[in-house]
């Protein structure tokens, strides 16, 4: 009371009264200014008001409009093709618990690939076949009628039928990008038997088998990015960057050579390469693993073989050391015991199926 009387000293109750009515009014039409101006406000202001306020003072419908106005935001392209490819493969997905493997980067040791001798020779007999199916080829074909270009070697044909015109048709095949998969869990490191003198554990012929495709392919001019998997105790399914699209070989050989460890999230690692895949405008993907064939869940790799068959891209399997026993996919299997016996492997392989 003693703070009314001091404010309002030497004014009538009437006045005081009316002018505690006005007040009212004017803080009520503050308030309703503040809640326009909030409304008008840009986006970005609106967004620092809620954050530091939190949602009080605010009526729910002032509330959904802020939210409102958020998702309409302009998105950046990478966000828009990781939105379009992760909806595309819940489409298909079978289960809503999809799980996917950690990212990780490879250090660059510097040192070079003990079997470099042997990446190369193997580099040079891929070449053909992997030309063979995977580059954009352009065919040409001619044709001779009565409209087109005037050919001057069928000049004898005007006074005849008229055909001394050619027409030339060129067709361009499609370009296709390519994904290698590298299984590195323990069991690689078991020995591969095969007649030489000395032999190789299933890590190094995978490892010399994914380096020379990597670097076949490069100097196709096809893309190509390559990756090894394993699980981690304390971190569960993990996926290591050998190379990426926009990296150059080079990168990839000082990364090889470590031993393999672990278990095999082999499901887990085809998920992640399938999301990533999936946002390449190439209108062939291909995915090659290399493994041993000895998942930990065969269930999770047949649900991610048959994702990435509804969105169009081709899982084939490169089974080292061991016969592929799971009862899917056995026609996109090639076993072999050396990385010598991929290029043959390859010949096999058909345009038509790829």
């Amino acid at each position: 009371q003693s703070e009314v009387s001091e404010s309002q000293e030497g004014k009538p109750n009437g006045d005081n009264s009316e002018a505690s009515t006005g007040n009212n009014q004017s803080d009520a039409s503050d308030s309703s200014l503040n809640s326009d101006e909030k409304l008008s406000n840009s986006e970005r202001n609106q967004q620092s008001q809620l954050q530091s306020s939190g949602t009080e003072g605010l009526t729910p419908e002032q509330v959904e409009a802020l939210k409102n106005q958020a998702k309409q935001r302009r998105k950046s392209v990478a966000e828009v093709l990781a939105g379009q490819a992760l909806k595309e493969l819940n489409k298909t997905a079978s289960t809503d618990d999809i799980e996917t493997c950690k990212n990780y980067e490879i250090k660059d040791t510097g040192e070079r690939f003990e079997y470099h001798r042997e990446l190369r020779t193997l580099q040079a007999a891929l070449r053909r076949p992997l030309e063979a199916m995977l580059k954009a080829q352009t065919w040409k074909h001619e044709s001779f009628g009565r409209r087109g270009e005037l050919d001057s070697a069928r000049l004898n044909r005007v006074i005849t039928d008229g055909k001394a015109m050619r027409t030339e048709t060129i067709t361009i095949g499609e370009s296709a990008a390519v994904s290698l998969l590298l299984d590195a869990s323990s069991s690689m490191d078991s020995k591969v038997v095969t007649g030489d003198t000395y032999s190789l554990s299933r890590m190094e012929v995978a490892e010399i088998t994914l380096g020379a495709l990597a670097n076949t392919l490069d100097g196709l001019g096809i893309p190509c990015e390559a990756w090894k998997y394993c699980r981690v105790a304390g971190t569960g399914a993990a996926i290591f960057s050998y190379k990426k699209f926009y990296e150059k070989p080079r990168k990839l050989l000082g990364r090889l050579g470590r031993s393999p460890s672990g278990g095999t999230p082999t499901g887990e690692a085809l998920f992640t390469v399938i999301a990533n895949m999936s946002k390449r405008t190439e209108p062939k993907k291909i995915i090659y693993v290399i493994t041993d064939g000895e998942a930990q869940d065969e269930n999770c790799v047949q649900r991610a073989y048959d994702m990435a068959v509804a969105v169009g891209i081709k899982v084939k399997f490169i089974c080292i050391g061991v016969k592929w026993k799971s009862p899917f996919a056995y026609d996109q299997v090639a076993e072999i015991d050396s990385a010598k016996d991929l290029p043959k492997i390859l010949q096999k392989m058909s345009l038509k199926d790829l």
